[in-house]
């Protein structure tokens, strides 16, 4: 968001969020709510858009997602990977990545809180100059269905930017996203 101060940036990303959890909470409705679960087999394909800190400055990143899921013995895991971009002035960067996390169901709702370690590799040039950093850390989020075929999910993500020319840094990001499922049951 090339212009936008921080607090721009923060203001759109809370009402983008706040439109999308009014969209997991759906209508209110007298009728008894459709339990949906996270089936073993299920591929999530889907999108996001984020807001990242980096020292002082905000960026954002877009990017595309993939997601396989497992149930083990009760226990729902997933391993999945990413690629984004962002430009910012001259600046491009490209982020390839993955992630493997760990599923905790909330009580009485289609909702699944989830942690676990992320990594990868970022390529990023300004001209005839790039770098090459490998972002690692850890996400934590929540992930809502919607139906058994439509997700939302909500995180932040921690990277720690190993190999820079300078110093290593911290990175945060806020990331919203929205997804389909694939093989995840029928409704």
């Amino acid at each position: 968001m090339p212009g936008a101060d921080k607090r721009t940036v923060i203001v759109r990303v809370l009402i983008i969020t706040a439109l999308m959890c009014s969209a997991i909470a759906g209508p209110l409705r007298a009728e008894e709510p459709v339990v949906v679960d996270l089936r073993s087999g299920a591929w999530e394909l889907g999108f996001n858009g984020s807001v990242v800190s980096r020292e002082s400055a905000v960026g954002s990143m877009l990017a595309v997602f993939t997601n396989h899921f497992w149930v083990v013995r009760g226990l729902t895991l997933s391993a999945g990977a990413t690629a984004g971009w962002s430009h910012v002035s001259d600046l491009d960067r490209v982020d390839v990545g993955i992630v493997a996390l760990v599923y905790k169901r909330l009580t009485d709702i289609n909702a699944w809180i989830y942690a676990g370690p992320g990594g990868g590799l970022r390529q990023e040039w300004v001209g005839s100059f790039n770098v090459v950093r490998y972002p690692v850390g850890l996400d934590v989020g929540l992930k809502a269905l919607i139906s058994r075929r439509a997700a939302i999910t909500v995180s932040y993500q921690y990277r720690r930017m190993l190999n820079d020319p300078v110093a290593n840094f911290d990175e945060h990001r806020f990331v919203t996203g929205i997804s389909i499922l694939l093989n995840n049951g029928r409704d």
